[in-house]
């Protein structure tokens, strides 16, 4: 949306909040609990406890994303209706299969 400029970067700022923070933070989660899988010894147990101590700190920044949400909603609503490449942009991603049918 921002590439392609069909909303400012306030307003990517209003509706994703930190979410690539958060991506960055799962892409680290996912890496150490795949090499925690892929080095287990076959019949004991896997520890993961561990892994998510080490990340606790950064898992705090969820809670900055779930308290951005009806700020996210009223902006998406906002642009939707002031904004019609976002507006046709939200339709077009609703019919992929990849949405699965999902709003914004």
């Amino acid at each position: 949306l921002r590439s392609r400029k069909i909303l400012s970067a306030k307003e990517c700022g209003s509706i994703f909040s930190n979410l690539e923070v958060i991506l960055n933070i799962n892409r680290v989660l996912l890496r150490e609990l795949s090499q925690r899988i892929e080095t287990r010894v076959e019949g004991e147990r896997i520890v993961l406890g561990d892994i998510f101590l080490k990340l606790a700190d950064f898992l705090k920044v969820y809670t900055a994303y779930v308290g951005n949400q009806e700020k996210a909603i009223s902006t998406v609503q906002a642009c939707k209706q002031a904004n019609s490449q976002f507006a046709s942009f939200l339709t077009e991603s609703f019919r992929k299969p990849q949405c699965r049918g999902l709003d914004l």
